[in-house]
């Protein structure tokens, strides 16, 4: 009756039907019954959190045991006692005991009783972080359930098994028992432990910042929680029921018997009043009136138990759809975070293909200059052979047909052959000159526009200053940091040059004026002298001038001439600045 009490929840009523088999078991001289019956009170007490009285009688049946020798019995005893000095927090007595209860346990060779032991063991090591020996314990307690085939406690063995591992940074042994756990539980299909499984793992995930499976562990972990909810909400729904269906019985048969205990009372009543029996008639009065009130108080502890009942399914109820809106806000949690990922990989997605886009333009971009500067070089060689080819491979030929001409006129007239020997040598000064320009026009040290200058002024010096011929350079300070590629530059120094040669050659001048100057985008050269100038109506053969025109218009630029006879000529270049 006690065993049945404490299976409903009463545990007033079943301490009294313990201490009512407690004096039977002290009649009849039963030492083994009264160990058992007092190590169960020792439990219940331990539940009402009374630890003092249930120390009181653990230890009680403790002393029973050991007089009659009953070593089974010590163990559980020692095993009991442990776990209640481990709740008052008394770990060095929990130890002592356990020990204690292991001792026993071997020395009765009961094997599941010797695991359960090493399970306490192992829990009490734990707690006291001796990580290494709690798990040779939980080892130990393993190989004896599977000799035994304890499934049901293996499993959960193995889920211990794996927590130690890892608390040991042993992951491989760790991830091997929760493999294990996880068939024997699937196998069972023990969902409790699937639960603590998914749980323990997330956490094992989380710890090595593997968030991806530490989260898909957990998802796992909040469906088979959820279900268990719902599964003890169901069942606890039904134990109300059955409990409040079988009270309701024992209430209506104790309340037909009162009626009929009253409908007895009433006819003994008329019989003892017929009789003339005052107080007889009196006393069964009162125990009507008694009967009458405590039927009163079976109806209303009947409606009361209505109520109850009632409540408890209207809280059953409130649970079960706290539980549906719960899974409803999981889902739309889920959702939202799966469209969060979808949106985070469109954008990802969306950025690597923007980048390898941009990289592809980048290469295509760098592959159009590379090509492009390769047609500059290609073109800057072509204009190098060029140049050799007009200006050194013509002066060359003529200066090999001087030398011949000179040769055959060396004995004949000397004079001539004189004459021939100095155009060779003004023809070998200009290749000289023609040479450098290429040489000088190549660095790119001569970038500058200030650079050119201090060429300009060499050149015209050299060519002007012997025909006595006064030379002025006007330029602005803007100009001077302007900027030129090789091309502009060879181009627009060769029309220069063109121009000084014409104006020391033919114009008679005592003065020659240059200026150097920036109009909006134009870069402009003018050289203007007082020379005897001529028509510039007149179409003329000269290479120099149609020269000058076409490398100002490769330069996108042109050149504008203006003169007459005696008035002097002007040249004006114009090309556009870079």
């Amino acid at each position: 009756m006690g065993f049945t009490y404490g299976a409903q929840g009463h545990l007033d009523k079943q301490v009294d039907w313990y201490l009512k088999a407690i004096r039977v078991y002290e009649k009849n001289k039963d030492p083994q019954g009264l160990a058992q019956t007092v190590s169960n009170l020792s439990t219940v007490y331990n539940q009402l959190d009374n630890r003092k009285e249930a120390m009181a009688y653990a230890k009680q049946a403790m002393a029973l045991r050991e007089s009659i020798g009953d070593v089974n019995g010590l163990s559980i005893s020692c095993n009991n006692i442990s776990q209640l000095y481990l709740g008052v927090d008394s770990l060095d007595q929990a130890i002592r005991y356990q020990q204690l209860g292991l001792k026993y346990a071997e020395k009765s060779g009961v094997k599941l009783r010797i695991s359960n032991s090493f399970i306490s063991m192992a829990l009490l090591l734990n707690r006291q972080k001796k990580n290494k020996e709690a798990l040779e314990y939980e080892k130990k307690a393993i190989a004896i359930l599977q000799e035994l085939n304890e499934l049901g406690t293996l499993s959960r063995r193995y889920i211990a098994a794996a927590i130690l591992s890892k608390a040991m940074n042993d992951s491989a042994t760790a991830l091997d028992y929760f493999q294990k756990a996880y068939d024997l539980s699937v196998q069972l299909n023990n969902k409790e432990n699937l639960r603590d499984i998914y749980l323990h793992k997330a956490i094992y995930y989380k710890d090595k910042k593997d968030f991806y499976n530490a989260y898909e562990n957990y998802k796992k972990y909040i469906v088979y929680r959820d279900s268990l909810i719902s599964v003890k909400t169901r069942a606890d729904i039904a134990e109300i029921e059955t409990r409040y269906e079988t009270e309701k019985k024992d209430f209506e048969i104790a309340r037909l018997n009162t009626e009929q205990k009253i409908r007895q009372l009433e006819i003994e009543k008329q019989k003892a009043i017929i009789s003339g029996n005052t107080l007889l008639a009196k006393q069964k009065e009162n125990e009507i009136t008694l009967l009458s009130q405590q039927r009163e108080l079976q109806d209303s502890k009947i409606k009361q138990q209505d109520q109850e009942l009632e409540k408890q399914l209207l809280i059953a109820k409130n649970n079960e759809q706290l539980l549906k809106l719960s899974e409803q806000e999981k889902q739309l949690k889920e959702k939202e975070l799966k469209d969060q990922k979808l949106l985070q990989r469109v954008l990802v997605g969306a950025a690597v293909m923007l980048i390898l886009f941009a990289v592809i333009l980048f290469n295509r971009y760098k592959l159009k200059k590379k090509l492009e500067q390769q047609n500059q070089l290609l073109n800057v060689r072509n204009d190098i052979a060029k140049d050799l080819h007009d200006e050194i491979g013509s002066t060359l030929t003529s200066i090999k047909i001087l030398s011949e001409v000179s040769k055959n006129n060396l004995e004949k007239d000397q004079q001539k052959a004189f004459s021939f020997l100095q155009k060779i040598t003004e023809q070998s000064s200009q290749m000289q000159q023609g040479m450098s320009d290429i040489v000088w026009a190549i660095k790119p040290d001569n970038d500058k526009l200030e650079n050119m200058l201090v060429r300009m002024r060499e050149y015209a010096s050299h060519t002007l200053e012997p025909k006595n011929i006064e030379t002025i350079f006007i330029t602005e300070e803007p100009v001077l940091s302007q900027s030129l590629n090789m091309q502009q530059r060879r181009d627009f120094f060769l029309i220069f040059k063109e121009a000084i040669n014409n104006a020391a050659k033919y114009s008679q001048a005592g003065k020659v004026e240059i200026t150097i100057r920036k109009e909006m985008n134009q870069l402009l050269l003018r050289i203007s002298d007082n020379g005897i100038g001529f028509d510039s109506a007149k179409e003329t053969s000269s290479n120099g001038l149609k020269n000058m025109m076409a490398r100002a218009e490769a330069l996108k630029g042109a050149v504008h001439i203006q003169s007459a006879p005696g008035k002097g000529t002007t040249i004006v270049a114009n090309v556009p600045a870079m």
